[in-house]
């Protein structure tokens, strides 16, 4: 019987994650008001530039980020004889702008002490200024001291169990420094913070969440959304 490899572990635990997020999700619904005064857009240039224009009549200010988004595909062979496709996604993003985020209350880290996606605001990334990168994530990661990145082996050590916006990330979620993050291939995506004037949308009411949806889709179907909170 052939190992299961890092690959189909990685995507168990990938899975696990978002079936408790969702699961925390469906709590919230029914829980305390999340209140949603931004959201994170991301996508090619011209598509968030569009939505900021959408919003510009309720918009207090914005800023502009960018990540690379690496999707991996690997060929394993399974205990019945069968090949299966394993994917496996990671985000990559640099010290200086994870710093740029956490300073405008972005990331936010899971509390301990509950199953789903109750999180808290992120102050500060734990070793931010070593000299090794950082990976995120549960606590399977803590054991991780290096991973492959298309091709580049890296050093990591374990930050905390965190993401940007209120929902969490489906991909592995890597912090370098700038050389790093020049050396390695992938698709870099534009992300832009709008923080709205005003709002009285709620993250646990599922209709708040596709009024933001759907006006996005009119502007195009290629618009990842996010949503955050900003204390003023």
């Amino acid at each position: 019987m052939k190992k299961i490899s890092k690959w189909i572990i990685g995507g168990i635990v990938l899975s696990t994650i978002f079936v408790s997020a969702s699961q925390g999700l469906q709590y919230y619904l029914k829980g305390p008001k999340m209140p949603i005064n931004a959201i994170l857009v991301s996508g090619n240039s011209k598509d968030v530039n569009q939505a900021k224009e959408f919003y510009k009549g309720n918009t207090k200010y914005t800023k502009d980020y960018k990540f690379k988004q690496i999707v991996e595909e690997k060929k394993e062979v399974a205990d019945n004889g069968e090949e299966i496709t394993m994917t496996n996604k990671k985000i990559l993003l640099t010290k200086s702008t994870v710093k740029e985020m956490i300073k405008d209350q972005l990331f936010r880290i899971r509390n301990a002490e509950d199953s789903g996606i109750h999180t808290e605001l992120l102050t500060e990334m734990p070793n931010i200024d070593s000299d090794k990168s950082i990976i995120l994530g549960s606590d399977y990661y803590k054991s991780i001291n290096k991973i492959d990145v298309s091709g580049v082996e890296i050093p990591v050590e374990y930050g905390c169990y965190s993401w940007f916006g209120y929902l969490p990330q489906e991909a592995e979620r890597i912090i370098v420094d700038d050389k790093t993050y020049k050396s390695i291939e992938g698709k870099e995506v534009d992300m832009s913070l709008i923080r709205f004037k005003k709002s009285n949308l709620d993250l646990r009411n599922m209709k708040d969440q596709l009024k933001i949806k759907n006006e996005l889709s009119d502007v195009s179907d290629n618009i990842d959304v996010n949503y955050a909170l900003i204390k003023d």
